[in-house]
């Protein structure tokens, strides 16, 4: 299995991930091996190849049949695997036991899967949450984020996400602040970490015990098509997903789709009518998502038990300052003296922190009155 692994690597760098060309060489010749050595009998000539295997000619262009050629003569299979060891990284193939079943359940499951990092937390794939979102995240989706991940990630349910900005970011990095395990899917390879920004976040994902996952070889570059891709694994490695943030044309809703294809389930956050970034959440749920809006709805559907720990809820220096006004009049004002002690803010500015407050259950308003939780 060891020379399969070596072979299928070398074809992924060769042909840059054509899935479809390396599917085809594989049922063609048998083995990754062979594959390889019938690619590298024909020198790499792309055309010639798909002539052979009755392949489609789209991505034949005379610049990438020379490049190919070329490319491939100079590839040493072994010495690209190696590559891999000194990255920490492994490949696993369908046969291996830390491949997932769940993604044969894809209609076309990664040949193989390269990993850095523990991917035993996704092998019981019943207690894994898909969370992804938005990467221009609003305050509402943070909010969101605070007051759902902490509790399930404390509960032991694996959260797997893409390492993208917004909400992907958020999800992981709450997971780890709260000691649980999450597994970030990369829309690129595990040696060109994307986006940079995520670089830190990366390590201490492995820190905590978790891992980085990829279906592209290692230097592959972040390119546009690969996200959706990406996309699929996420939905895969997951019982369920959750969107808290997404546009009415956002890759979440492209991972939520490979969810439902699956017949796996799909929460959706609702949010304002008024706010883009909820079009999408709302047509989930127009559609019949399960809704979201506590850890609770999440962990009941786990068959777990919530384990709220207010203290643990953070919040911003605005949102504090609020708590300090309350606790300095008794814990309870009238929410229009509340206004008054923000008098260089709009009124709409002290409603909308009132209402990230009640979502952190950190306070309750009723009717003219806001009461510290």
């Amino acid at each position: 299995m060891e020379e399969e692994k070596v072979y299928l690597n070398a074809l992924n760098v060769a042909t840059d991930n054509d899935y479809p060309l390396i599917v085809a060489c594989r049922e063609f010749s048998g083995t990754y091996k062979r594959a390889w050595e019938f690619f590298v009998g024909l020198k790499g000539n792309i055309r010639d190849i798909r002539a052979t295997l009755n392949l489609p000619k789209e991505r034949s262009t005379d610049e990438r049949v020379a490049e190919l050629r070329v490319f491939t003569q100079k590839i040493d299979p072994y010495a690209e695997y190696t590559r891999l060891e000194w990255q920490g990284v492994v490949l696993l193939l369908p046969e291996d036991e830390g491949y997932l079943l769940s993604l044969s359940d894809l209609p076309q499951p990664p040949l193989g899967l390269y990993v850095r990092g523990d991917m035993s937390s996704v092998l019981k794939q019943d207690k894994a949450l898909a969370v992804v979102g938005t990467r221009m995240c609003t305050p509402y989706g943070k909010v969101v984020c605070e007051r759902i991940i902490p509790d399930v990630a404390r509960n032991g349910v694996a959260i797997v996400s893409g390492l993208a900005l917004g909400i992907d970011a958020i999800a992981h990095s709450l997971t780890v602040r709260n000691q649980g395990v999450t597994v970030a899917v990369l829309g690129s390879g595990l040696g060109r970490l994307y986006p940079p920004q995520n670089k830190r976040l990366s390590g201490e994902i492995l820190d905590s015990g978790g891992a980085l996952v990829s279906e592209y070889h290692l230097f592959t570059e972040p390119l546009r098509f690969n996200f959706p891709r990406r996309n699929r694994i996420v939905a895969a490695l997951s019982r369920a997903t959750l969107v808290v943030e997404a546009p009415e044309k956002s890759g979440s809703l492209i991972t939520a789709t490979c969810a439902l294809e699956m017949g796996r389930d799909v929460f959706a956050v609702p949010g304002a009518i008024n706010s883009e970034n909820s079009f999408g959440t709302n047509k989930l749920i127009k559609d019949g998502a399960l809704i979201a809006t506590s850890s609770e709805d999440v962990l009941q559907y786990f068959g777990l038990h919530t384990q709220l720990d207010k203290s643990r809820i953070e919040l911003d220096d605005q949102e504090m300052e609020v708590i300090k006004i309350l606790d300095r009049n008794g814990g309870s004002m009238h929410t229009d003296a509340l206004c008054v002690e923000f008098s260089d803010k709009e009124i709409t500015h002290v409603i909308s922190l009132l209402t990230q407050l009640e979502l952190k259950d950190a306070v309750k308003v009723e009717g003219t009155r806001v009461i510290k939780k």
